[in-house]
């Protein structure tokens, strides 16, 4: 009888152990789940700022070529009136 009751209370303790291992298992498991989420999430927005730079990249270097071909223009016009004696050399 007593090896009975010993087995049982060993039964009763592994249940238990059991128990806590499965309850850590959902928290472990809850866990990666919200870091898989997270990682996701941050994965997502930096793609998202990776094409907001390659916009603004791009707007910058038309930009850019746009005051250049501004400035050659002022220049051709500046040649052009000195030329034609509307402007001093010196200008």
């Amino acid at each position: 009888m007593i090896q009975v009751s010993c087995l049982r209370a060993e039964q009763a303790q592994l249940q238990r152990s059991l128990e806590k291992e499965r309850q850590r298992a959902s928290e472990n498991r809850q866990e990666y789940l919200a870091a898989t989420e997270a990682a996701a999430t941050h994965e997502g927005r930096a793609r998202q700022i990776e094409e907001e730079i390659k916009t603004i990249r791009k707007q910058y270097k038309r930009e850019l070529n746009e005051e250049k071909a501004r400035r050659e223009a002022l220049e051709q016009v500046s040649v052009f009136l000195k030329l034609k004696g509307f402007l001093k050399l010196s200008e």
